[in-house]
């Protein structure tokens, strides 16, 4: 056969990669990444029902400090149990350079997928590709008023509760928030 004949093959093999790569990021079938959209959608909601859950707990039976202990010391641990329970990695982010803990800091692609959160109120998750795995993304808005007894205004937060959190998170930037503002997202990976 010509040397046309194999380079035309090359090509076309090299073509049909590139598809299948751009079509379902680790190859996976519509049907598999429908499955994944529907597991980390229940994965992100088990972890958002269980740290209102704490935080709801905490804030009844102490105070905005119990609240901040609750942030600090528990919800890495939540976001475990969660993973470990539903066999996928579920965790935070928070808006780019509004986060209050250096680890919930987001990488470009999910800054990327908060951009279009933020610039479409109506979007209700979106499923990116990182490292060839896909990542499935949801909002966190500031939805309740009582968030903002920590995330509000800095002239509008409690000095007792500014004290607790310069003590807990000494470079904080997640304040300035208001009502509908979105916060960050949960992040379900492969």
């Amino acid at each position: 056969m010509s040397r046309h004949f194999y380079r035309g093959m090359l090509l076309l093999s090299a073509g049909l990669l590139w598809v299948g790569c751009q079509s379902g990021g680790s190859g996976s079938s519509e049907a598999d990444q429908a499955a994944f959209v529907s597991d980390a959608r229940a994965a992100s909601n088990r972890l958002e029902l269980s740290l209102k859950r704490e935080l709801t707990n905490a804030l009844k039976d102490g105070s905005e400090a119990a609240a901040i202990r609750i942030c600090r010391e528990r919800a890495t641990g939540v976001g475990v149990r969660v993973s470990q329970e539903s066999e996928l990695r579920v965790g935070r982010v928070a808006v780019p350079g509004r986060n209050r803990n250096p680890d919930n800091a987001p990488s470009p692609a999910q800054a990327a997928a908060l951009a279009r959160f933020e610039a479409d109120p109506a979007l209700v998750d979106t499923v990116i590709v990182e490292e060839g795995k896909s990542t499935y993304m949801r909002p966190i808005r500031i939805g309740v008023a009582l968030c903002l007894r920590c995330h509000g205004s800095e002239a509008d937060i409690a000095s007792s509760v500014r004290a607790a959190l310069a003590d807990a998170y000494p470079q904080d930037r997640g304040v300035d928030f208001a009502m509908g503002d979105l916060r960050g997202a949960f992040v379900v990976r492969e």
